[in-house]
């Protein structure tokens, strides 16, 4: 067993409360000091806030923090950023994000394959198109609140539809519990998914980078619906703070599971003809799950190519370092699958593997339609 990485003593002075987003300046030129300050915070907030500590190996977190806390005195913020970005690349995880201004300073090498964009050509996150019998669902992100004439559609592709595709090109992600009762509002009975229970890091380091993102997120939002549910988050954070700081919440725990052993697909039950799901590089995070939802559906296909691989880890919180402004967004919670797949960079291969330049809708209407 690899022993724990302990906290550094030079660290030992930092809380939970540092990690708090405020009084942050953004300089262009940092003093040696600031950089001290900043990198140290990072280091921190990598070790005591970083969900992905408990899943992946501690000898990375060990590198990591070795090569942070030998790092020569860097001048430049910009400069400082790609090189955080670079060394934190280590981790085998894209949601471990750092930027400056809200560009990313370093991005991992990725090999696309053009098979077409979206067919949701709207500034609205989701799309309903009815092409003869096949009813098209094109969904380019997964924001939280309600989606008003959302599960209507679904509703009238299970009555009249032949085919139903989920477009899910683009689609970086967001929430995917809407996804989620899609998947069964199709399948018209409750599903499994590939997914063993996530676990939730639960230190107060944690759940305040937490609550940085949900006020981040929260600024942003216009429907009312999203900024009550971020409101809901807020009021379970504040309670898992007080639990944290009094030692009645563990460090890690597991969410809930639905794994009944027992279970197979019923199809007598939901849609009865054919799924498709359109995927490229660009389908991410949530985007990614969604497919998972729809795993164990006999009558699914897969169109497209391998999805980023941005799935092991989620629920975003954030860090601003408080000299330089770099922000980072670090997940909190590690999500594992039942058969030990790791997919992390790799992504998701859809069943039909299209060539560069290769339209995946078009792919489909020539293969399964005309013909």
């Amino acid at each position: 067993m690899t022993k724990i990485y302990i906290l550094p003593n030079d660290l030992e002075n930092l809380t939970y409360t540092d990690l708090k987003v405020d009084k942050i300046t953004f300089k262009n030129q940092l003093t040696e000091k600031d950089f001290r300050s900043d990198l140290n915070l990072l280091r921190f907030a990598i070790l005591k806030a970083y969900g992905a500590r408990g899943t992946l190996s501690e000898d990375i977190f060990r590198e990591v923090d070795k090569t942070l806390s030998s790092l020569d005195y860097i001048k430049d913020t910009k400069t400082l950023c790609i090189t955080l970005g670079e060394i934190l690349s280590k981790f085998p995880d894209y949601h471990l994000q750092v930027r400056l201004n809200d560009e990313l300073c370093f991005k991992r090498e990725i090999k696309r394959r053009n098979v077409g964009k979206n067919l949701n050509d709207t500034d609205i996150h989701w799309k309903g198109i009815i092409d003869k019998d096949s009813y098209i669902i094109a969904i380019t992100s997964f924001p939280s609140g309600e989606w008003p004439g959302f599960s209507d559609f679904i509703s009238k592709a299970m009555k009249n539809a032949k085919r139903i595709i989920i477009d899910l090109r683009g689609n970086g992600g967001g929430d995917d519990s809407i996804a989620f009762r899609m998947a069964e509002q199709i399948a018209d009975q409750k599903i499994q998914t590939p997914f063993l229970s996530d676990i939730k890091r639960n230190t107060p380091e944690t759940l305040t980078i937490w609550e940085n993102n949900l006020l981040f997120m929260k600024q942003y939002f216009d429907d009312p619906n999203a900024k009550k549910q971020i409101d809901e988050y807020l009021e379970v954070n504040k309670y898992n703070l007080k639990s944290a700081l009094n030692g009645s919440l563990k460090e890690f725990t597991e969410g809930e599971t639905n794994e009944d052993k027992n279970w197979s697909y019923d199809t007598s039950k939901g849609f009865k003809g054919d799924i498709f799901i359109l995927q490229d590089k660009d389908t991410g995070s949530s985007g990614e799950s969604t497919i998972d939802f729809f795993e164990y559906f006999p009558n699914v296909t897969k169109i497209g190519y391998n999805t980023i691989g941005m799935i092991h880890f989620g629920n975003i919180g954030r860090l601003t370092l408080k000299q330089s402004g770099v922000s980072l967004n670090i997940p909190t919670k590690a999500n594992r699958y039942k058969d030990g797949r790791f997919i992390e960079y790799t992504g998701i291969e859809p069943d039909i593997v299209l060539k560069d330049g290769e339209d995946a809708y078009k792919y489909f209407v020539d293969t399964y339609v005309k013909n």
